[in-house]
């Protein structure tokens, strides 16, 4: 089995990043944490190419958001922050 890989990004509005550009990729977690403790969040997690939205975090004003399980995503891995700021933590392989 390969190990896992782990990453963590900071973005603001209007940003992404991608942590996998186009290979495919198997996601185990997503932790999303609200950068304001006064502002609600809101970030996706979306193909390689930020193209195809594969799910969506909505998360309020200090708070964070924590997803598990396993999910195949056949083009890659970006984070997008729609709203607000967030640090995104992903763990694939």
């Amino acid at each position: 089995m390969v190990p896992c890989k782990v990453g963590n990004m900071a973005i603001a509005e209007a940003e992404d990043y991608a942590f996998v550009a186009s290979a495919p990729v198997v996601l185990y977690s997503v932790i999303i944490a609200n950068e304001s403790s006064t502002v609600a969040a809101k970030a996706g997690v979306y193909n390689g190419t930020v193209t195809t939205a594969y799910m969506d975090f909505a998360v309020p004003a200090g708070g964070t958001v924590v997803w598990s399980g396993c999910v195949a995503l056949p083009k890659g891995l970006a984070v997008a922050c729609e709203s607000g700021a967030v640090r995104a933590t992903v763990m694939y392989v």
